[in-house]
């Protein structure tokens, strides 16, 4: 077992994240890309989790690996390499919020580089394409489920409008913005 998975299984998260940075201290462009090239051939999808890998940054001040951020490292040029993507939070993790997570994953990804169409398909298409779904899910078209949001402002101008929400519709049912905001109330009530 690798240093790295010694010290997950450990939960040692000081040994996790030195060994993390040793690894990110001897990238190699060209081991990068054979592997890059191995994932698009056997489509193999990935699921960064920026949000969670953020908060890491964020809660631990002897993360050397804060240096790097998302979006100035000139190493992320090299992921979307054909490589598929999913978006995705690891919402069960301390810090992350479930739902609102989602909307800062997007905002991460079009930071490492994304334009906001693929940010947004890495959450809708893709996810339906890895189901196997695409033909119900993933787009908005005429036959298929319609789950969606509805929007006060273009979020392929700025990612950060997909957080302005007027409605949703799930499962058919359309969800007001007061609808939203009493589900809202409710849940803060019960968290309390």
């Amino acid at each position: 077992m690798d240093e790295k998975a010694k010290a997950f299984t450990a939960r040692d998260r000081v040994a996790y994240e030195l060994a993390e940075s040793r690894a990110a201290d001897t990238f190699d462009e060209n081991v990068a890309a054979g592997l890059f090239a191995k994932f698009v051939k056997n489509g193999t999808w990935q699921v960064p989790t920026l949000v969670e890998l953020r908060n890491n940054e964020r809660g631990n001040p002897v993360n050397a690996i804060a240096e790097r951020t998302v979006g100035t490292d000139p190493r992320w040029r090299y992921l979307p390499a054909g490589v598929q993507f999913m978006a995705g939070t690891d919402s069960a993790n301390t810090f992350t919020l479930p739902g609102f997570a989602l909307h800062e994953e997007l905002e991460l990804l079009v930071e490492a580089g994304f334009t906001p169409m693929e940010a947004i398909q890495a959450a809708t298409l893709n996810p339906a394409k890895y189901l196997g779904r695409e033909k119900e899910l993933g787009t908005i078209e005429s036959g298929k489920l319609a789950d969606l949001l509805l929007l006060d402002a273009n979020p392929l101008v700025d990612i950060r409008n997909s957080q302005k929400i007027r409605a949703v519709v799930v499962n058919g049912r359309y969800l007001s913005r007061a609808d939203l905001d009493s589900m809202l109330s409710r849940a803060e009530a019960a968290a309390k």
